[in-house]
């Protein structure tokens, strides 16, 4: 049975920290599928990324605003 594990970093820093993590994750268990929403530091550990971290990132009310669904 395979296993899948889901990381999410919301920011440079989870995504720098994320991307030690996954490597060594990665050497110690290359069967295990790991998916998640992270930056350029994460996604080489990746097998599937959900979205990139530059596209979630909002400051400011308006901003927020604009980016709500309706």
């Amino acid at each position: 049975m395979s296993r899948t594990l889901l990381v999410i970093a919301g920011e440079a820093s989870g995504d720098l920290h994320g991307a030690e993590l996954l490597r060594e994750i990665k050497a110690r268990r290359p069967d295990l599928r790991i998916i998640g929403i992270g930056g350029d530091g994460m996604a080489p550990y990746l097998d599937r990324q959900l979205a990139h971290v530059r596209d979630l990132g909002v400051v400011g009310f308006i901003e927020v605003i604009k980016h709500l669904r309706p």
